[in-house]
């Protein structure tokens, strides 16, 4: 994340095939508090199939707090996935987040 002219930007590497991508944000306390269950932290969808590499995000957290951001690829090959592909990945962040329903992605 970085700060250009008052606004805070996220930007992230490419997935080769991606055609866009979904950005997820949620309150990193709960994060903790839940023992990782992504589903418990209000997750919200800030971005869906964004063709580009980075977005605007919005406001800052209060002091002393934080938030945590996810990114998956659309149609590179099939279907996106917040998860990772190896340990110590403890549960699924696809199942918490309802399935991916947080953010559509087709």
């Amino acid at each position: 994340m970085f700060s250009l002219s008052g606004g805070h930007f996220l930007n992230w590497g490419g997935v080769p095939g991606a055609t866009g991508y979904d950005v997820v944000q949620g309150d990193l306390a709960a994060l903790r508090a839940s023992g990782g269950d992504y589903g418990q932290t209000g997750a919200v969808c800030l971005a869906n199939n964004e063709t580009g590499n980075s977005i605007e995000v919005s406001g800052s957290p209060a002091p002393g707090n934080a938030q945590w951001f996810l990114v998956r690829p659309a149609n590179c090959g099939g279907a996106g996935t917040f998860d990772l592909a190896s340990p110590p990945q403890a549960g699924s962040r696809d199942a918490a987040l309802g399935g991916g329903l947080v953010c559509s992605n087709p």
